[in-house]
Formats: C-alpha cells, sequence, structure tokens
C-alpha cells in the first residue's frame, strides 16, 4: 500500500542549470536528428531570455564573434537590397543559427559535460554507422567505402560531416584525457574508436587534418627533445603508409598511381573540384562579376556555375552529374568572396585569424580552430544546418574554455 503521506525528495533544479542539461540533451541528438535540435534551440532562446546574463552577452560582444556577426549583417543587408533575400532564404535560414549559436552557448557553464557529451553522441553515432556497415556488406558483399553513394548511404552523417565530427571527437579525447585523472581509458577508447572509423571508411579532409594536427603538436607544443620529436614524425610517416598499405581505398581515395604524373592526371579527370574552381575563375574574370559586391544571389550564382559546367565538360555522364548535383562552389571562402564581394571574405579571413591568435596558447582549441578550417578550405559548410551547428556550438565553448577559464583546466599543453 502507498503511503500518501510520505515525504518525497524535492528535485530542484535552477534556470542556469537547466539551460546547461538543454545544451547537453542538444548535442546528444544532434546526429540522430534534424527537427530535435531546432526545438531545444527554441527552449534555449527561451531560457536565455528568461534568465538574460548581460555578462555573457558582453563577453560574445567583445570576442571574434562579432566580426562574423557583421560578416553575415552584410551578407542580409546586401540580399535585402538585391532583393534575393527570400528567394535565397533556404541558404540565410541556416546562417542565422551562426548568429545565434555562439550567443546561446557563451552562456553555458559546465562546458565539460558538453565535451563528454560530444563522444557520447560520437561513439553512438560510428557504432550505428558500424552496424549499418554490416548489414550493407551482409547483403552487397562488398564494404561501401570507394564509392560515394554507398558510403553516405550507411553513414548517419554524410562521409565529410561524420568526419569532421569524428575529428572533434578525437580532439574531445585528448583535451579530456590530460585534465582528468578518473577514468581516462574511456577517452582512449573513444579516440581510438573515431581515429579507427576515419580511416576505415578513408574521410580525405579528417585524415589530412589529423596529420596536419599531429605534425603542429609534435613541432610547436610537444615539450621534448630534436630526436625525440624527429622519432614521432617516423613514426607518424611508417603509421600512415602502414595504414595506406592495408587500406587500398586510401590510395583510391587521395587518386594515387604508381607514378607523380599519374597520380595528378587521375587526380584531375576524377576529382569534382578541379573543374569546380575552374568554373569559379570563370565567374571572377567575367565582365559582369562585382569585385565589391559579388553576385546579386545565390540562384544568380548557381546558375552560372552549371552553365560553365554544362559547356566545359564534353563527358556526357559526367556533365548530367555535375549538374544533377547544382555541386556549388566548394569553399567557403569562396562562396563568401563570390555572393558577398571582398569585405565578407576578408572579414571571415580576419574572424578566424584572430580568433586563432586567441587560443593559439592551447592546443585543442588551436586544433579545432584548424580542423573547421581544413573543411571550410574544401566545403561550403555554412550551406548544411549541421555543419553551422558543428562549426558555431564548438568554436564557441573552446574559446570561451580558454579565455574565460583559465584557473580550473590545463588546456592540454602537457
Amino acid at each position: 500500500m502507498i503511503n500518501l503521506n510520505k515525504k518525497w525528495p524535492r528535485i530542484s533544479v535552477t534556470v542556469s542549470e537547466a539551460y546547461d542539461i538543454l545544451a547537453l540533451l542538444f548535442i546528444l541528438v544532434l546526429p540522430f536528428s534534424a527537427a530535435l535540435p531546432n526545438i531545444i534551440l527554441g527552449a534555449l532562446l527561451l531560457l536565455y531570455c528568461i534568465d538574460f546574463n548581460r555578462e555573457c552577452f558582453l563577453t560574445f560582444v567583445k570576442s571574434p564573434f562579432i566580426v562574423l556577426t557583421i560578416l553575415l549583417l552584410i551578407l542580409f543587408a546586401q540580399a535585402i537590397y538585391t532583393n534575393s533575400f527570400v528567394s535565397d532564404f533556404t541558404y540565410y535560414r541556416k546562417h542565422l543559427y551562426l548568429l545565434a549559436m555562439p550567443i546561446l552557448f557563451f552562456k553555458v557553464n559546465n562546458l565539460r559535460l558538453i565535451k563528454k557529451a560530444t563522444l557520447i553522441a560520437v561513439c553512438a553515432m560510428i557504432l550505428v554507422s558500424v552496424y549499418r556497415i554490416i548489414k550493407f556488406y551482409m547483403v552487397f558483399k562488398f564494404f561501401p567505402f570507394a564509392e560515394g553513394w554507398a558510403t553516405n548511404f550507411v553513414l548517419l552523417l554524410e562521409r565529410p560531416y561524420a568526419g569532421l565530427f569524428a575529428v572533434i571527437a578525437m580532439i574531445i579525447s585528448v583535451d579530456l584525457f590530460f585534465n582528468t585523472e578518473k577514468k581516462k581509458h574511456l577517452y582512449i577508447m573513444s579516440f581510438f574508436l573515431c581515429f579507427g572509423f576515419v580511416f576505415m571508411i578513408s574521410i580525405r579532409t579528417s585524415i589530412l587534418t589529423f596529420l596536419l594536427l599531429f605534425l603542429i603538436y609534435i613541432v610547436f607544443y610537444l615539450r621534448a627533445t630534436l630526436r625525440r620529436k624527429a622519432l614521432f614524425l617516423l613514426g607518424l610517416f611508417l603509421t600512415v603508409s602502414l595504414f595506406v598499405f592495408l587500406n587500398k581505398n586510401i590510395a583510391k581515395r587521395f587518386y594515387i598511381k604508381n607514378s607523380f604524373s599519374e597520380s595528378i592526371e587521375n587526380t584531375q579527370k576524377f576529382e569534382p573540384r578541379v573543374v569546380i574552381y575552374g568554373c569559379v575563375e570563370n565567374i571572377i574574370q567575367g565582365p559582369n562579376f562585382s569585385f565589391w559586391n559579388g553576385e546579386d544571389s545565390y540562384q544568380a550564382l548557381q546558375k552560372k556555375l552549371n552553365d560553365c559546367y554544362g559547356s566545359s565538360i564534353s563527358e556526357y555522364g559526367k556533365r548530367n552529374w555535375f549538374l544533377d548535383e547544382n555541386f556549388n562552389t566548394h569553399n567557403q571562402f569562396i562562396d563568401f568572396f563570390l555572393i558577398g564581394g571582398i569585405i565578407p571574405f576578408l572579414l571571415f579571413a580576419l574572424f578566424l585569424t584572430w580568433t586563432l591568435v586567441c587560443v593559439y596558447k592551447n592546443f585543442a582549441a588551436t586544433a579545432i580552430v584548424l580542423s573547421f578550417t581544413m573543411v571550410l578550405l574544401i566545403e561550403n559548410l555554412f550551406h548544411r544546418q549541421f555543419g553551422c551547428f558543428l562549426f558555431a556550438v564548438y568554436l564557441s565553448i573552446y574559446f570561451k574554455t580558454v579565455k574565460f577559464q583559465k584557473t580550473t583546466e590545463n588546456h592540454f599543453v602537457p
């Protein structure tokens, strides 16, 4: 019989704690749903307004993110002036996340909890993807790593974004390993799970990013003799060589052939960005392109790209592939220049440079900035909602980690 007079323990949660819990939930559902993160962001915005913190907002205003805000406001103003804001809203809607999310995540207090949630989310994403890969192999009798359509079919996220999320998790794993005294083995396990995933499905950008970060750490951050650094670099070279030898798909993904000239020829034949960047050059050199204002709209820009694909690609199947996919510029810097002119391009470069200057003493934060920069050089990251989420969240929390919690963490500078 239930005693109705029994005093049950009261659960008391402050607005600040509820805010952090919502941020935690946002990270956990991020790889698995497109709708739930938006719902959680709405709740975060409501709590932010209820418990407005003037100091947090001023911190945001004084950070490099104010430059990114100015950049986006310029793009919005130009789009309104050219009457393309509504027709191009599918792009600018995603840019709104870049405005709002840094403000929201500057208010998060428990950054370590967000980092741990990231590891849980990424590891769960990888395990689900591995399960789907096994099911794919049982049906089709081959692993879906060489063909883009097959890889994206079995992964929860498209290959470049799954790789970026895995690299972020690797950085966080090492960061928490050096800044915690308990359960270090869990961070080692999460690191190698992400490492194996990146090399297993041959994510080119993620592999190159990992190698670059490892090289930068050895050269600039590792406190060791030159001899030890040389041994580490030799070990890196041998490890990469072993992976390329064991996983032939890596060589295929990087267009590696028996000779350098064959590799260049293979890259020119099969790498879409060779054609895309050639068309970008044609647009910039065209008589109607404005160096100061860029194109009138994203629709006009995409039409020029498609016209170039249609006229410059002679192979029928390849030409139709480019036109069906509506390939964008595949470079966020170029995208800002073509749609907004030189000022947004320079502001974006200033934002990333300023952020890097602020965090360069901390390797984990530096690695986060460089990881995004690598992707921004070969992808229009801000054309995807998920890309905007990753960029805004992890640049925000690592900038805040370095600048405003210096007394509580070592920040991974062993």
